[in-house]
């Protein structure tokens, strides 16, 4: 029903739901997954998957999440830890940083596209003190 299996529920397993007759604006902010299928404007924050449905329309200033699966109208600047599936119908304007990108015949991207060749996880540990063989800049390998 709302396009998530359980593997790719957030944490808890809740999905905030924007559902066809609802139109929001403002700041939303969410650690789990994201359903669109109505109108949001705004800043949106999510800390797992953001399906915006086809017929929904996004107009973020800021969309970060962990992945993004797109299959109506996005338009914003949009900062994933994963990957963007852009659906058949899906229709992104704006700037976009992923790790993945995924297009279905179709779908159409108007703007940059830059890739991310490593996680904020990685660029922690090459760059934290005594990381081992980092290659960070002013960092020793010990004593």
């Amino acid at each position: 029903m709302l396009g998530l299996g359980r593997s790719e529920r957030g944490k808890d397993g809740g999905v905030t739901l924007i559902g066809p007759d609802a139109k929001l604006e403002g700041k939303l902010v969410v650690s789990g997954d994201v359903r669109i299928e109505g109108s949001f404007q705004g800043e949106l924050v999510a800390g797992g998957l953001v399906v915006i449905a086809e017929g929904a329309r996004v107009a973020a200033g800021t969309l970060r999440a962990k992945d993004l699966r797109l299959g109506g109208r996005l338009e914003g600047d949009i900062h994933l830890e994963g990957k963007l599936e852009l659906l058949a119908k899906g229709w992104l304007e704006g700037s976009v940083r992923m790790r993945q990108l995924i297009v279905e015949e179709g779908g159409t991207l108007q703007g940059s596209c830059e890739m991310i060749t490593d996680t904020p996880e990685d660029r922690k540990t090459h760059n934290s003190p005594g990381a081992g063989q980092s290659k960070g800049k002013g960092q020793t390998g010990g004593d």
